[in-house]
């Protein structure tokens, strides 16, 4: 017949946990055991059946004997054997056991004694190859006891291994089913998220275009701004040259003035004392003096301090002008 491991589906590698595989591997172990069992047992019967064949054979050969040495045991033990019994078998005359028979002690008796041995040595034979008979059916017997236990044993094993594979598909559908509860969350979830990060998405693509267009905006308005900064630049800088040059006629009518200011307090000043003229005086020779430094330098010099010429007169006239 097909391999009880035939029985068992094959499932793949992905479907079996590391404990469900232990499981399958001793679910084919015990089949094949229970295979290796049943293949015993029919040899057992099979060597049974040969020993019946063997013991038959023996029986149906030793049966003629068996017919032959009734009826002699039964003349021999018959108290009241007759003259015909005597005459047609002579050598089953044989009486008491201290009396010698009466029949002739020649070829009658050898024959007799030679029936007799061959028949005991039958019959030894037979007692010997029946008691091996019994000790090969005893043999057997126990050997089929033997095989029946562990037929029982393999079928209660097998039992077994049905019940860990039962229970093992069971565990596998559990599986199966808490995988797919698992992956239909894990979908839902996903799907979830796609949708979450797709609103999420156009959300940030409004916001990139609202960016976008603030940054053109911002772009637009800070060129207008450049434009507008760089003509008034221009017009600063050309304003600012103006006033530069406005500010360097400035200058120069100060510098000017300046100059002039500063020759005219250069004029204001005594040539004595060179101090500023508070009490301006003029000599005789045209130039102004501080009165009271001209009366010092007179009284002391008739010279003119400017020219180094001789003054004509010292009398001194206000100098109405420069005062």
């Amino acid at each position: 017949g097909a391999s009880p491991s035939s029985h068992l589906p094959a499932p793949t590698a992905a479907q079996l946990t590391l404990e469900q595989q232990q499981m399958y591997q001793m679910c084919l172990q015990h089949q094949e055991h229970q295979a290796a069992l049943i293949n015993e047992v029919r040899a057992l019967s099979t060597s049974m059946s040969s020993l019946n064949a063997s013991k038959m054979r023996r029986t149906s050969a030793a049966r003629p004997q068996r017919r032959e040495r009734t009826p002699l045991r039964k003349a021999a033990e018959s108290p009241g054997l007759g003259d015909d019994s005597r005459e047609m078998h002579p050598h089953l005359s044989l009486g008491s056991p201290g009396q010698v028979s009466p029949v002739d002690k020649g070829d009658n008796h050898s024959s007799w004694v030679a029936s007799l041995g061959s028949t005991e040595t039958v019959s030894r034979q037979m007692c010997l190859e029946i008691s091996k008979l019994r000790v090969d059916l005893e043999r057997a017997r126990a050997e089929v006891l033997a095989a029946e236990e562990s037929k029982r044993q393999a079928q209660a094993d097998a039992k077994q291994a049905k019940d860990g594979e039962a229970a093992m598909a069971d565990r596998l559908s559990t599986t199966q089913a808490v995988a797919q509860t698992v992956v239909a969350m894990a979908s839902k979830e996903a799907l979830e998220k796609e949708a979450s990060m797709q609103s999420e998405m156009a959300e940030l693509r409004a916001e990139r275009d609202i960016a976008l267009e603030a940054k053109a905006a911002a772009e637009a308005d800070l060129a207008r701004c450049r434009d507008t900064m760089a003509a008034d630049l221009t017009a600063e800088r050309s304003r600012a040259a103006s006033l530069q040059d406005q500010v360097d006629a400035v200058k120069e009518e100060l510098r000017i003035s300046q100059d002039q200011l500063q020759s005219i307090m250069e004029e204001c000043k005594c040539p004595i004392s060179h101090s500023l003229l508070k009490d301006p005086v003029v000599a005789t020779d045209g130039h102004s003096y501080e009165r009271r430094a001209i009366r010092r330098w007179l009284a002391t010099n008739a010279l003119s301090p400017m020219t180094g010429t001789k003054l004509t007169t010292e009398v001194v006239v206000p100098n109405l002008i420069v005062a």
